[in-house]
């Protein structure tokens, strides 16, 4: 009967840490772009009414855009 001894306590926890960093980093690489919806003035007109504002909307009814998810804001705002 052999005994096998398992690798020292933060040994494995240092290669987990590094197997879910990598495995994050796969996932964050994986898919460049995400979606996301904005609420515009446009939409809360329609939705509420254009006297009265609140900040609820139906985010089901709004545009919704497809964008890099490294996109600055900035740019995001010039491209609408």
């Amino acid at each position: 009967m052999s005994s096998i001894t398992p690798p020292p306590i933060d040994i494995r926890l240092e290669k987990e840490q590094e197997e879910k960093k990598q495995k994050g980093k796969e996932k964050a690489e994986a898919c460049p772009h995400t979606i996301i919806k904005v609420a515009r003035d446009e939409d809360l007109g329609e939705q509420i009414g254009k006297e009265i504002y609140f900040d609820l909307v139906d985010h089901d009814k709004v545009r919704t855009f497809h964008i890099q998810k490294q996109m600055p804001f900035t740019q995001f705002k010039q491209m609408r």
